[in-house]
């Protein structure tokens, strides 16, 4: 809450979303279970529909006459981080940075390398979707020991890291 705070503090809109099914919210998971083969329902599809909840949110907040949707910023941990990138390879109008914070997605039944390519899979095709900056943060080594699969992750996304770090050397 105090990052919301602070961004209301500098003249920003800020809102927090709680993903359905989580914590108190209202409704149902959109999809319950994903399965380890990578066979239906997927790691994208859960995050699809969570990319599909944010951005009728940001519907919904765009109707507000203190709303600027011409300036947006989404920011997500853990499955909330994954359901930004999903949203920011939809390319929303007026999404300026998505920030992913350990980003991921976790299925106890799935082994750790299962777990670790089907994120890996759906960042690929995420990746090469996007066209909004985005900015990463994660712990070197994840607790599930996935080791080195946020930079696998994270690679597809490589050209737009690299527009940032050229904004970021101004």
């Amino acid at each position: 809450m105090r990052l919301l705070r602070a961004y209301t503090q500098r003249g920003w809109l800020a809102v927090y979303v709680l993903r359905r099914g989580h914590g108190q919210s209202d409704g149902p998971i959109p999809v319950v279970v994903t399965k380890c083969d990578g066979s239906s329902p997927t790691v994208q599809e859960f995050s699809d529909a969570d990319a599909d909840d944010l951005e009728a949110t940001l519907a919904y907040i765009g109707q507000r006459e203190d709303a600027d949707t011409s300036r947006i910023i989404t920011l997500g941990v853990s499955g909330g981080g994954l359901a930004v990138v999903a949203l920011g390879a939809r390319n929303t109008p007026g999404l300026k940075v998505m920030v992913n914070i350990s980003g991921g997605l976790r299925t106890t039944a799935c082994s750790d390398a299962q777990n670790s390519e089907r994120l890996v899979m759906a960042a690929r095709d995420y990746g090469t979707r996007s066209k909004v900056p985005n900015l990463w943060y994660s712990r070197k080594r994840i607790s599930m020991r996935q080791g080195q699969q946020s930079p696998r992750c994270a690679q597809p996304f490589s050209r737009v890291a690299a527009m940032m770090q050229a904004l970021a050397d101004r």
